[in-house]
């Protein structure tokens, strides 16, 4: 029995770490790490120091630090992944509208039309307005909650909501 006790530091930081980045890989959680990753690399530097001449603190606290390493790097590797697919999915919709525009002289009036299936995503909407008889290319950022990439029909490009042109 005296033996697990010792492994109780261990397992909760693989515990907590691994919470942690079930969390932080969700889609539109990456915002957060900006707010997580420093005061983590903060504290994991004064555990280090206060830890630094203790050698057995220093071994727990050396698993820690690589834990959570591993942990922070998996997580932005996750989030940097969801923006390349983003980006990847907006460039193929984009495409296959324009080459529908190119093939009939007008807009799709749905995705399917131009060969894109994306029902019941929440990602993608397509929309036709006929109030203002214009067509509306929405899709959502990866990392924001309430942020989307906005097409723009007449300049052939994605925009951020706030107007500006998205670029790699």
């Amino acid at each position: 029995m005296k033996n697990l006790k010792a492994y109780r530091p261990y397992l909760a930081t693989l515990v907590c770490a691994a919470l942690t980045a079930f969390f932080f890989t969700q889609k539109m959680f990456g915002f957060m790490l900006f707010v997580f990753l420093p005061p983590l690399l903060i504290v994991r530097a004064a555990a280090w120091w206060k830890a630094r001449k203790n050698p057995q603190a220093k071994q727990l606290e050396n698993f820690r630090i690589f834990v959570w390493s591993a942990a922070a790097a998996f997580m932005v590797a996750a989030n940097v992944y969801y923006v390349r697919a983003a980006r990847s999915d907006m460039t193929a919709i984009a495409q296959a509208v324009e080459r529908y525009r190119a093939a009939n002289g007008r807009l799709p009036d749905t995705l399917a039309d131009a060969d894109i299936y994306a029902k019941n995503s929440f990602e993608v909407l397509y929309n036709y307005w006929e109030d203002t008889k214009k067509h509306s290319l929405f899709y959502k950022d990866p990392l924001l909650p309430f942020e989307y990439y906005q097409y723009d029909f007449d300049n052939r490009r994605w925009l951020h909501d706030n107007g500006e042109p998205v670029t790699d």
